[in-house]
């Protein structure tokens, strides 16, 4: 959520399940420990919670059973291709550098 909100970036691969809630733990006298819920967290363009509403990459690239092992890697090479397809766009919108000298 945080890359997309801040427009840091692209997200490629599957989009999450959405589990962000945050816990702490109590001790329970000599029965063990607890877990409870401390703190929600919510989009800060609409307050909608995010617990079950999972960050979606803005392309989705499943891994098949099978291609790590056999060598692939379906989203690393989709990231590499719009790495790529970025640069090349923004480099094309650079003015060249000026050279001057304070001297």
């Amino acid at each position: 959520h945080a890359i997309k909100t801040i427009d840091r970036g692209k997200l490629v691969g599957t989009p999450t399940a959405g589990g962000v809630i945050s816990t702490g733990s109590a001790t329970i006298l000599e029965l063990g420990r607890m877990r409870l819920p401390g703190r929600g967290w919510f989009l800060p363009h609409n307050g909608e919670d995010m617990e079950l509403y999972g960050a979606v990459p803005h392309f989705i690239v499943d891994v098949r059973p099978g291609d790590l092992s056999s060598g692939k890697d379906p989203q690393l090479d989709k990231a590499i291709e719009v790495l790529k397809k970025e640069v090349k766009e923004r480099s094309l919108k650079l003015a060249p550098p000026i050279y001057r000298s304070n001297r």
